[in-house]
Formats: structure tokens, C-alpha cells, sequence
């Protein structure tokens, strides 16, 4: 007689194998989680060790001397539908999230990203542009379309890095015509809107001649860098546009995925010792103690103002800019509220393959007493 398994051994074996099946799927699952979730935390690691590096080179060689314009946006967070986030129902913006802007001047070893005409005696000659001081920006970038970073996806956004070497060289094109940027004998604010984006170099030469150009021409010109009118404190279609897939613009993409990037300065106060600007000082949901400008009732931040700062004037809202070369030392910079002695930084950084859908948020000082 010949033997056979029994129906319920069959079963038996078919649970077990089913089980199996079941725990391999699991542990297999977890596995493939396990490695997205390690290449996603490498990826933000990787962009925050890119950024914080860059802001340490930078802030290493800070001409304290220079002019610094630093803007600070708060602006609510959007749903799905693009409709500011109500956690408790009374019709106001309980979240928000940064976008601020910041330039100064910095020593060190620059160079730029594409080649550009010089003149020289034998014509005009392709080179990489080097020097020793540049003026430089930080900000979320618009991006192909002229869409603000306010308006885009908090994983789509680009952190923007614009470099501009203070050189002596007589830049042309091909053809030896010169192309002097910026063009303070013909100063054109809508040229030089284009242009800042596009050049990586400034003719001024040296840091006096950046501060001593025009008071309308500069009041144009940072307007344009910082996408906020300078003379009225409102947002402006201004500040950097960035494409990963445009050639002219690819050299201000410093890191792509930067959901928010904020600058607050450490406060010195015997009363007060804390960072600006906050959204909520004392973190009690109420805006009334806020450091931006607010409106209604309870009080909101407003979105059509912006507190801003511009270094040796101090905040201001004229068009009129006149230096007080007096307090342009370093003992008067480390008591400007909103600069002082260290600067924070917080960015919030996304994977590309969407693994962490919140972002993982970090912040980075820098120590600006020698």
C-alpha cells in the first residue's frame, strides 16, 4: 500500500508555507523601507553638509566693514488646496514658515562657474574669473516660471546661492564689446534685473565703490536682489530665479529641496537675550508680541510687509539712503538687532523620493566675533 499525506497534513504544510511566505514579505518590506529610509537620511545629509560648509566659507571671510541686507519673510502654511493651515477653526493661519534673504560681502578664494571674455592687448580671451572678494546671497529661488518659493511645493524649492566677484578685469563678449555689470553710467533697473542673475561678476571693483554707488541705483538694486521693495517694505516680484534645467542660471542652484531657509540674529539685550526676528516670542499662539508686522484682529502676520535690514543704515523705509560712516565698525555691528554676534540658520530639507513627506528641520550657527 502506498502512502500519502492526508488532507490535513496538507493543510497543514499549506498554512505553514503561508506563513512563510507571509514573515518573508515582512522582513523583506522592511528591508526595502529599512535601505530607502538610509539613502533618503544620506541624501539630507549629504544637502545639509553641502549648505552648513558653504555658510561657514562664506561667513569665514564676512567684511563686517561691508554692507549687509538681510529681509525676513513669514508666510502661512499651505493645504493641499493652497489655503493657509487652520488648526483651530477661528479662520486665521496657525503655521508658518521662512523665507528670508540675505547678501553680504566676503573675502576668500572665488571663482566663477562658466567662462567670460576679458580684453586683452591680443583680443578678447575665455577665462574662469577669480578673486578675492564677492558679494554674496542667500535666498529660496523663483523658479522657471517666476513662481515664488511661497507658491511651490516645499519639496520642489531651491535654496539659491548667488556669487558676484568684485573684479577689475574689463569683461566683453565674443566680439571684444564690452559688457560692464553692473552699468552705473546707463543704470537700467530692468536690465539690471536680468542681468544679476546672469553675470557672476561685479565691475564696482572694491567694496568702497559698491557703497558709494548711487542711493536710487542701490535702492533698485537690492529691491531687485531681495524681491521686496525696499522703500515700502513689500513684497516685489524680485529676487533669484533658478531652473536646474536652464544653463544661465544652473550656477545659483546650491541646493535643491529646501522647504524654508530663515536668518535670526542673537539678540544682546540686559532685558532680552534671544533670537530675531520670531514669528512668537514667547510661543503662546498669540501674535501680538510678534517681531514682523501684523494686522487684524487677533493679530496676523501681514503679508504685504516685511521687516527688513540694511547694514551700516539700519532698517529704514526711504528712499532717501544716506551712510553714517561712524557706526560702520565692528563694535556697532555686533549691536544691530538682527545681526549681533552669531547667526542661526534653519532650513528644512526634503528627499527626492518623498521618504520623509514632512522634511527633517535643522539648524546652524555661525560665530561672527573673531
Amino acid at each position: 500500500m502506498k502512502k500519502a499525506f492526508t488532507i490535513v497534513e496538507l493543510l497543514v504544510a499549506m498554512g505553514l508555507f503561508g506563513m512563510l511566505l507571509a514573515a518573508s514579505g515582512v522582513i523583506f518590506a522592511t528591508a526595502v523601507n529599512a535601505h530607502r529610509t538610509a539613502e533618503a537620511t544620506a541624501e539630507i545629509a549629504q544637502n545639509l553638509a553641502a549648505i552648513t560648509d558653504q555658510l561657514n566659507t562664506d561667513f569665514k571671510g564676512l567684511r563686517k566693514e561691508g554692507e549687509i541686507f538681510v529681509v525676513w519673510v513669514a508666510a502661512p502654511v499651505l493645504d493641499d488646496r493652497g489655503v493657509p493651515i487652520d488648526d483651530d477653526g477661528d479662520g486665521n493661519p496657525d503655521r508658518y514658515e521662512r523665507f528670508d534673504r540675505l547678501l553680504f560681502f566676503a573675502d576668500g578664494d572665488f571663482q566663477s562657474y562658466r567662462q567670460w571674455f576679458v580684453d586683452t592687448p591680443s583680443g578678447p580671451l575665455s577665462t574662469v574669473l577669480t578673486g578675492n572678494l564677492a558679494r554674496i546671497c542667500y535666498m529660496l529661488a523663483r523658479d522657471a516660471d517666476g513662481i515664488p518659493p511661497q507658491q511651490q511645493e516645499p519639496a520642489s524649492r531651491i535654496l539659491a546661492r548667488t556669487q558676484h566677484i568684485l573684479t577689475s578685469e574689463t569683461i566683453v563678449d565674443p566680439c571684444g564689446v564690452s559688457l560692464p555689470f553692473p552699468d552705473l553710467a546707463t543704470f537700467d533697473a530692468s536690465v539690471f534685473a536680468v542681468d544679476n542673475f546672469i553675470y557672476e561678476y561685479d565691475n564696482t571693483t572694491t567694496l568702497q565703490g559698491w557703497k558709494t554707488i548711487d542711493p536710487c541705483n542701490k535702492v533698485d538694486m537690492l529691491s531687485t536682489i531681495g524681491g521686496v521693495n525696499v522703500t515700502t517694505a513689500e513684497i516685489s516680484n524680485g529676487g533669484t530665479p533658478v531652473s536646474p534645467s536652464e544653463p544661465a542660471t544652473i550656477h545659483m542652484l546650491l541646493c535643491q529641496g529646501v522647504g524654508q531657509f530663515s536668518v535670526q540674529g542673537w539678540y544682546e539685550d540686559p532685558l532680552q537675550q534671544r533670537w530675531v526676528p520670531e514669528i512668537d516670542p514667547d510661543d503662546d499662539g498669540i501674535l501680538d508680541d510678534s517681531d514682523f508686522f501684523t494686522v487684524g484682529t487677533p493679530p496676523q502676520i501681514d503679508p504685504c510687509s516685511v521687516p527688513l535690514l540694511v547694514y551700516p543704515y539700519g532698517p529704514y523705509a526711504s528712499p532717501s539712503i544716506i551712510y553714517d560712516w561712524s557706526k560702520i565698525d565692528e563694535s556697532y555691528f555686533n549691536e544691530i538687532p538682527g545681526l549681533g554676534r552669531a547667526l542661526k540658520f534653519t532650513f528644512t530639507l526634503y528627499d527626492s523620493r518623498g521618504v520623509f513627506p514632512e522634511g527633517k528641520t535643522f539648524t546652524h550657527i555661525v560665530y561672527l566675533d573673531d
